[in-house]
C-alpha cells in the first residue's frame, strides 16, 4: 500500500510540475543569467560530451512525443525562425526547473517509507530525473550559439539591403 500511495503522489507532482510548466510565463526566463547561464566547469555544455551525452540523449522519453499537441517538437530543421529558436531555449530552461522541482518534491517518499527504504526511492528518483537536466544544460548553450549566429546572419542581410537590423543578439 506505501508502495501505491507513493507512486500515486509521484504521478501527481508529475502532472503537476507539467502543469506548472506549461503555464510558466515564457517572457519572465531570463536564460542569460543564473540558474540558466552556463556554470564554467560546464565549458558551455562540452564537459557533458564526457557522458558521451550524444549517443543517449535522443533515448530517453521526450513529452514533446507524449503530448505533440501540447508540447513544442524538439527537432532542429533546416529553416527556423528567430522567435521559434528563442522559445526552443527557453523551453529547455522550463524542463530544467521542472526537473528540479520534481527532484524536490521526490523527498516526499519519506512520507510513505521508513528512512533506509525512501533513500533506495528517493535516489533512484532523483537518477532517473537527472538525465533530463544534463540533456537541457548540454543543449542550451549550444541553441544560444545558433541563435547569436542567425541574428549576425539576419543583421548582415538587412545591413545589405539598408533595413535596420531586426535582430538584437541578447548578451549571452
Amino acid at each position: 500500500m506505501r508502495l501505491i500511495r507513493c507512486v500515486v503522489y509521484y504521478l501527481l507532482t508529475g502532472f503537476m510540475s507539467f502543469f506548472l510548466g506549461r503555464i510558466l510565463a515564457k517572457r519572465r526566463i531570463k536564460y542569460t543569467s543564473f540558474p540558466f547561464k552556463s556554470f564554467s566547469f560546464e565549458k558551455d555544455g562540452k564537459i557533458y560530451d564526457r557522458l558521451n551525452i550524444k549517443s543517449w540523449q535522443k533515448k530517453i522519453p521526450d513529452m514533446s512525443k507524449l503530448f505533440p499537441g501540447i508540447m513544442q517538437k524538439k527537432e532542429m530543421v533546416s529553416s527556423i525562425e528567430l522567435p521559434v529558436l528563442e522559445n526552443m531555449i527557453k523551453e529547455t530552461c522550463i524542463a530544467e526547473i521542472t526537473h528540479v522541482f520534481l527532484m524536490i518534491t521526490g523527498l516526499g517518499c519519506f512520507r510513505f517509507f521508513r528512512a533506509k527504504t525512501a533513500v533506495k526511492v528517493y535516489i533512484i528518483y532523483f537518477f532517473a530525473n537527472l538525465p533530463y537536466i544534463i540533456v537541457q544544460r548540454y543543449n542550451r548553450p549550444r541553441l544560444k550559439r545558433l541563435y547569436a549566429a542567425c541574428c549576425r546572419r539576419t543583421n548582415a542581410l538587412n545591413a545589405e539591403s539598408d533595413d535596420e537590423n531586426i535582430c538584437t543578439r541578447p548578451h549571452f
